[in-house]
């Protein structure tokens, strides 16, 4: 049994090879001769407010083709369906889809205003009860003051059965703003139905020949791979196109086994993972419990926002009465590369009950979708056999050339000789031994610190004992020498003190309470963040206020002048001013542009007067264009006169590391900017431990290696409270990853300053050392003393004051 799916296809008109194909919608031109102009033709109806007589009518000004065509004006409404929606009335103008064939809808259109409107294919299982179908495909197309040509192709493939549905009807909404008015004109709209097997635009015929190959080179070893799902016919995907996303056919331009490509544009930055997501056709075989399900994902990224510079992909196996037992990531860079996974049934599947649903939301991007093999391997498979994807980085080699210049300027930038003076009162001897230890390096090698600071509690999906609270804090002091606080205005309060952010009362005293406790350790703090741009992290009163810029403007500023005022009281070296605006300017384009970020930077001086301020982004290191963006936004502020102190880099790294020699040259571009640069928020993927380890020591030997870098702070480090468990140094039981040794093994050990001696006849003790605070430890008096100094670039002598 095959089912209804769409592709969705933003083309001009091609109807070469419908000739003489039934028409299935009447009076879709909109003629209607002897009408009047404010009478729908028959079989046309408009629902909502839209249907007021004053917000439609049939108009001969500019029509695409005959005397008229049909103009609409939807209504502000957050119910979009009462805004206004022209449809041909279901059991009137509707049509019953037939097994086996397939339906290809065009149309034109033209707006008031350039945008993006919407049409639905909808669905009647009974019209006698009123009882809904499922919705077959919804399709957002941008809309001109230019007439536009557009076709949908829906056939029978992998979600809807026809055999389901009574009637099939069109819903055209001028918008896909629900809240927002929009005017409409359509033309010539019809719906035609054809062969569905004569229908090959969307088979790649490559396919086969590539899936034979595949299985003998690649899997020769295995007695059975069995296909699963057809992968040839992208036209057996199904993408549903919203204001979000477009899903289109491309060529695969340079991938050597496939000539057609599916494309899924994330538009817009979603706030969840599922909010853009497809299907795959269903199996064409049975899976039998035990049966190790393989599959080989072909992949490029033309654009993206992810910080890691990938694109990426997350695929589910889905049965209908499956919840979401495994995954699949898809990953890719700039060029084609083919991705492996494999899980293990848990059940039977019988044919046609198995899918992928994959979603494609977690950044916004643009990525084409190549091939896609899925087979059946059997059972009693050895798994360490089975294709795994290896990856590695540049500069990875034990002789990397960068690594004898490393130490080099780690040498000149980070240690110095230093001298301790001892004052020995009169009449007392002077200790004859004296000890020194590092305590806290003066670079901040720096953590980003959460709730388990405070004690028990329980977050979302993640809780935590007493004990791993003791824990926590434990390895945060030892592991860092700073540390960033969260302050996001967040989503809002529900009234009841849920919620979170600054809007949560409950939320606000967390965060102060985590600024307190750092203080208390003597932990720098880097405050994050005073204005976050991105929709999801701020209160949507705010973000209402697009179309009212002065009360948006006030509110801003009146959070910026509370918050920064309320931590201000924990002395922070340091606030990030705006995070991410490259990826989301939602505030500044409302207010006007990039001035208003100077407004802001006035803002948190005149709340903290001491603070040195900073811009924070994602920019990939290996993202030229990316890079230069940043670069010119810190020289755009700069000229604007904002007290700009430092630029900070996110630096999440996913499974394919950006070359240190890459990392070293684009920190190198922005010394010229004459401010401090920072390392804000970094973690590695963790799927392959050994790469993950070597490469967190090859970051943090990079970076702390750069004269222009004075902090490097890791965004988590226990599994049990992490945004991406993976990435985290201790697993959930504490116990530690190699990336934890890789970290410590410098941190307490290459990197460390640990020497004792006797002082000389002047009573001073000298040695060599890294930057920071020392303890000074010695015997005077029959009694051990300890001290503390700090040692820095400017001030390499301490005078240690004797009892």
């Amino acid at each position: 049994m095959k089912l209804l799916t769409i592709l969705t296809l933003l083309a001009t008109l091609a109807t070469q090879g419908l000739a003489g194909a039934e028409p299935l919608l009447r009076n879709g031109d909109f003629e209607t001769p002897g009408a009047s102009a404010q009478a729908l033709p028959a079989g046309w109806s408009i629902w909502g407010s839209g249907g007021l007589r004053e917000n439609f009518s049939r108009d001969q000004a500019s029509p695409h083709g005959g005397s008229w065509c049909l103009r609409f004006t939807r209504t502000p409404d957050p119910n979009e369906w009462k805004g206004g929606v022209l449809v041909n009335t279901p059991g009137q103008n509707s049509f019953r889809p037939v097994k086996g064939k397939a339906y290809t809808l065009t149309f034109w259109a033209r707006a008031a205003t350039a945008g993006q409107a919407k049409v639905e294919v909808k669905s009647y299982r009974s019209l006698a009860a009123f009882k809904d179908g499922p919705v077959i495909a919804s399709f957002a197309y941008p809309v001109t003051a230019d007439w536009q040509a557009y076709t949908l192709t829906f056939k029978e493939g992998n979600k809807y059965d026809a055999g389901e549905i009574e009637w099939v009807y069109l819903a055209f909404f001028p918008t896909t703003e629900p809240n927002t008015a929009a005017t409409l004109w359509l033309d010539d709209v019809a719906v035609t139905e054809i062969d569905a097997s004569a229908d090959t635009s969307l088979r790649d015929t490559k396919y086969a020949a590539y899936a034979a190959t595949f299985r003998a080179k690649e899997l020769g070893s295995f007695r059975r791979a069995t296909p699963l799902i057809d992968g040839s016919d992208m036209g057996l995907y199904l993408g549903q196109a919203s204001a979000l996303a477009r899903f289109s056919v491309v060529p695969a331009t340079g991938c050597p086994h496939m000539d057609k490509a599916y494309r899924i544009a994330v538009t817009s930055r979603p706030a969840k993972p599922f909010d853009v997501q497809f299907n795959t056709a269903r199996n064409t075989s049975e899976i039998r419990k035990g049966d190790v399900i393989f599959y080989a994902a072909t992949m490029r990224v033309v654009e993206t926002r992810n910080e890691t510079g990938e694109g990426r992909l997350v695929a589910w196996p889905r049965a209908n009465e499956d919840g979401y037992a495994y995954s699949l990531k898809i990953i890719a860079g700039k060029e084609w590369e083919t991705t492996y996974g494999h899980m293990v049934a848990t059940r039977d599947y019988p044919t046609n009950t198995f899918r992928l649903l994959i979603h494609a939301s977690s950044y916004q991007q643009t990525v084409d979708l190549g091939s896609l093999l899925v087979l059946n391997l059997g059972p009693g498979v050895d798994e360490a056999k089975i294709p795994r994807n290896t990856y590695t980085y540049a500069g990875r080699e034990p002789d990397a050339p960068w690594r004898a210049a490393a130490r080099e300027r780690i040498a000149q930038h980070r240690q110095g000789s230093f001298t301790l003076q001892f004052d020995t009162p009169a009449g007392q001897m002077a200790p004859s031994q004296v000890s020194v230890r590092l305590l806290r390096h003066g670079f901040r090698f720096g953590g980003y610190l959460e709730f388990p600071a405070l004690g028990q509690g329980n977050e979302g999906r993640m809780a935590w004992s007493q004990s791993d609270s003791d824990l926590y804090r434990h390895y945060f002091t030892n592991l860092f020498s700073g540390a960033t606080a969260g302050f996001f205005w967040g989503p809002g309060d529900d009234g009841k003190g849920g919620g979170w952010g600054w809007e949560s009362p409950r939320m606000r005293q967390q965060y102060l309470d985590l600024a307190a406790w750092a203080h208390s350790q003597g932990l720098p703090i880097s405050c994050h963040v005073a204005v976050y741009e991105g929709k999801p992290y701020n209160p949507k009163r705010i973000i209402e206020l697009k179309n009212d810029p002065p009360s948006m403007r006030r509110q801003i500023n009146e959070h910026i002048l509370e918050k920064v005022g309320a931590v201000r009281r924990f002395a922070p070296y340091e606030w990030q001013v705006i995070n991410e605006h490259l990826v989301d300017s939602y505030f500044s384009d409302c207010l006007g542009g990039r001035k208003e970020i100077l407004s802001w930077f006035k803002l948190v001086r005149q709340a903290d007067p001491q603070a040195r301020l900073i811009i924070n982004d994602a920019v990939p290191w290996d993202q030229p264009p990316l890079l230069d963006r940043y670069e010119a936004l810190a020289r755009e502020l700069q000229q604007g006169g904002a007290e700009l102190q430092g630029i900070g880099f996110q630096s999440h790294i996913g499974a394919k590391p950006v070359g240190i020699p890459t990392l070293l040259a684009s920190l190198d571009r922005f010394t010229a900017l004459g401010v401090r640069l920072s390392i804000t928020e970094f973690d590695v993927e963790g799927q392959d431990e050994a790469l993950q380890a070597d490469y967190t020591r090859d970051f943090y030997t990079a970076v702390f290696s750069h004269p222009a870098v004075d902090a490097l702070t890791t965004w988590g480090f226990w599994e049990g409270r992490h945004w991406k468990p993976s990435c985290a140094m201790l697993r959930k039981d504490w116990t530690p990853k190699p990336s934890y040794h890789a970290y410590t093994n410098l941190l307490h050990g290459a990197w460390h300053t640990a020497v004792s001696g006797a002082l000389d006849a002047q009573g001073t003790f000298s040695f060599r050392g890294y930057f920071g605070e020392y303890e000074v430890c010695f015997t005077q008096l029959g009694r051990t003393e300890r001290r503390r100094v700090t040692l820095t670039e400017s001030a390499r002598q301490a005078k240690v004051t004797l009892p």
